[in-house]
């Protein structure tokens, strides 16, 4: 994931510092809710929130 290049109105990106592993699956999932126009205030089922992650595998 390429931290420079990530632009978003809900997120401020300066507030993650580790940025590794649990801080990327958290932005996908945040962008991808954006992205698709979700409210970031909806409440999930843990059974939703892998189809919200983009899969980005080799």
């Amino acid at each position: 994931m390429d931290w420079s290049k990530i632009e978003s109105n809900v997120l401020n990106l300066t507030n993650i510092h580790s940025r590794v592993n649990a801080d990327a699956l958290f932005v996908s999932l945040v962008m991808e809710m954006e992205k698709r126009g979700i409210d970031i205030r909806k409440k999930f089922k843990i059974s939703q929130i892998p189809q919200l992650i983009p899969y980005q595998g080799e």
